[in-house]
């Protein structure tokens, strides 16, 4: 059973493992060495106890393994989601959508929108999320290509 709770302080460190293992497995064949260094500081533990303090910012579990997060901001941007590299494909993914889009619409958002690396988008495609543009970010002077979407909460 997936469990969503609101993540603590005290979940940085763990959350930021997480993020670098999940990106490790998924998002390395797709960026260069100076992109995952700047990823990785962008999740860094300091980084993370940040988005903790600033952001909506939810962990799953399973058991007591920690098996994913996702967050969102003030301007109703989901942020920060990844799942556990060891669980992908188990719905622990869509469950975090799930919850995240409940929570926005309890918080007075319409629309949510997030900016998804390459390897994600048939997964938001499959969840109803729409493309609206081809996006640059950036993290220390580095750029990531992204795209932009956004979805309705009806």
């Amino acid at each position: 059973m997936i469990i969503i709770r609101p993540a603590t302080p005290f979940d940085a460190n763990a959350l930021s493992l997480l993020i670098a293992g999940s990106a490790q497995a998924t998002l390395a064949p797709h960026y260069s060495e100076v992109q995952m260094a700047a990823f990785l500081d962008y999740y860094s533990p300091s980084a993370m106890q940040s988005k903790i303090a600033n952001q909506a910012l939810f962990c799953a579990e399973m058991g007591s393994q920690l098996v994913g997060t996702v967050a969102l901001d003030s301007a109703g941007n989901v942020v920060g989601f990844y799942t556990h590299a060891n669980y992908l494909g188990k719905g622990i993914g869509k469950a975090m959508m799930r919850h995240i889009e409940v929570f926005a619409k309890q918080n007075g958002h319409q629309e949510i929108r997030l900016t998804a690396s390459p390897v994600g988008l048939g997964f938001y495609y499959k969840l109803g999320w729409e493309k609206l543009s081809d996006y640059i970010f950036q993290h220390r002077g580095i750029d990531f290509d992204e795209t932009l979407m956004a979805k309705q909460l009806g």
